[in-house]
């Protein structure tokens, strides 16, 4: 930043930083500081964000998730703790960028962090208290990074404006609404690992919930690096592209220069060379910082109930059979199989009283099972998986007379990939114990689906699968399923696993009337 910057700039900069001094004084007057455990892995998720820095540059904005490890302190730290981190963090990761940048984002994250600490202690107050995990404690964490996000995008939206002479709203449409969603996600994943932590008994078990967390930022902030790294390559392509049409105009225009242009058009193929094996890098960078946030999050619902990981390997396991024997291509397969692996990661959301009752859920209690579903479905649209199986997962608990739950779906309304996982989550729960009913015996589960054949599930399917498990063993099915990331990699082997997330997988078109009757 030079000293050419607006006087009003400048000033709003000041303001800021000083704004961020007080608050955080007078938390540390009401609070003083506590150090324990807590403190401990939140600082060490503040210095894996330092570590890693910005990780998208926009020249007037920058995107990073520095601010997670000043929401966590909000929630879980002596009140000025969260000032101080925020404040820390902007000064180290903006000082390439100027003094009064790093002064104004230094002020902004401690202004931000004391406006969390006022929400999440607020709303305590106004719902009284809640136990950890409840859903009232979620709704005070949601009301933390809501305060949190929203004084820190208008302090960041009016400083850019201030400096460039422009409209507040405009700011905020062009640079810092695409930064939103990244902001969503992270606050999602940390309120999700801070209230599972909170609602197990042991500390272990707290800090090794805590460290997942840590691990899930981590996880998110390589993945938007992945991102940035795989747009340089297609642009680079983009580049060479250029640089070789120019050869070959050249070549026509002027045969004296044929030597030098063949030689431009070698370079360009080789850049281009490179820029195809960047871009390939950058993909599987992609599906496998996918993968570990998937298996992070599946971790935690192994660790809230290990029933759900056991039948969500067995799931996947049968889609891709049941996928094969309807015809489905490779691909099509691995991505039934996919979706049956995660389809009740949402399930990471349902307190521990309700998830491991040892009797039927009370009507209440359905209404909060029944949202598994959609949680799941928009924590897998938030990373970045393809629409084909977010529907997919959302729609798995459709019923064919429309007698199931979600959004009431009935028919071909239902996604083809939520018919799939239907039946074979059907299946497998009907004969597996549960912990207020017992496990029904291998034919009466068949004979169950056959009953259930154009009614419950897809006709079609439902005689597929009846068709699947005619020669099949009782034996194998009651045999455990293999561990969950055997099965995800299982489901990765021979195919092009990034079609499952920046562009739209494919199931099977949907067959005629004629056809399916």
């Amino acid at each position: 930043m030079t000293e050419e910057s607006p006087a009003s700039y400048r000033r709003y900069c000041l303001l800021l930083a000083g704004g961020g001094l007080v608050a955080t004084l007078a938390l540390l007057a009401v609070d003083g500081l506590r150090v324990d455990e807590t403190l401990g892995v939140v600082l060490l998720g503040a210095v894996i964000t330092a570590a890693l820095g910005t990780v998208a540059d926009s020249g007037r904005t920058a995107l990073s998730l520095q601010h997670l490890p000043s929401l966590a302190a909000a929630y879980v730290c002596a009140g000025p703790v969260a000032p101080i981190i925020g404040a820390t963090l902007a000064a180290i990761d903006n000082r390439r960028f100027g003094r009064w940048v790093a002064i104004a984002n230094a002020g902004t994250l401690a202004l931000s962090g004391a406006a969390a600490v006022g929400a999440v202690r607020g709303g305590a107050a106004l719902w009284g208290g809640s136990s950890p995990g409840s859903a009232a404690w979620f709704l005070t964490g949601a009301a933390g990074a809501v305060a949190f996000m929203a004084v820190n995008h208008g302090l960041v939206a009016l400083m850019v404006a201030l400096k460039y002479g422009e409209p507040v709203g405009g700011v905020w449409r062009s640079w810092l609404m695409s930064l939103a969603g990244a902001d969503v996600v992270g606050s999602t994943a940390l309120i999700a690992s801070l209230g599972l932590g909170a609602a197990l008994d042991e500390t272990a078990h707290r800090v090794v919930a805590g460290l997942i967390g840590v691990m899930t930022v981590g996880l998110l902030l390589a993945l938007l690096a992945a991102i940035r790294r795989r747009d340089e390559a297609i642009t680079a392509t983009a580049d060479a592209e250029a640089a070789r049409e120019r050869a070959e105009q050249a070549e026509l225009v002027a045969q004296g220069a044929a030597r030098s242009a063949r030689d431009a058009e070698r370079r360009a193929v080789a850049a281009e060379a490179a820029a195809v094996e960047r871009a390939d890098l950058a993909a599987t960078q992609l599906h496998e910082v996918a993968t570990g946030t998937i298996l992070a999050l599946v971790a935690l619902v192994d660790l809230k109930d290990r029933y759900t990981a056991r039948h969500s390997a067995a799931v996947g396991r049968l889609c891709r059979m049941l996928a094969e024997e309807l015809g489905w291509t490779p691909e099509e397969r691995a991505l039934a199989h996919v979706a049956g692996l995660v389809h009740d990661i949402g399930k990471v959301g349902i307190p521990d009283a309700v998830l491991r009752k040892p009797a039927r859920p009370t009507e209440d209690e359905w209404d909060i099972i029944r949202r598994h579903p959609d949680w799941g479905a928009d924590a897998l649209a938030n990373v970045g998986f393809s629409r084909a199986l977010v529907e997919g997962v959302r729609s798995h608990h459709e019923r064919w007379d429309g007698s199931g739950y979600g959004a009431g779906l009935s028919g071909r309304d239902i996604p083809m990939l939520g018919r799939l996982v239907a039946i074979c989550d059907a299946f497998d729960a009907m004969t597996a114990r549960r912990p207020f009913r017992p496990a029904k015996t291998f034919e009466a589960a068949r004979e169950e689906i056959r009953e259930g054949a154009g009614r419950l599930f897809d006709a079609r399917m439902a005689e597929a699968m009846l068709d699947l498990l005619e020669d099949a063993d009782p034996i194998d099915w009651t045999l455990p399923a293999a561990d969950f990331a055997v099965e995800w990699r299982r489901a990765c082997v021979g195919i092009d696993m990034t079609h499952l997330y920046a562009t739209d997988a494919q199931v099977p078109a949907e067959p005629s009337p004629a056809v399916e009757a």
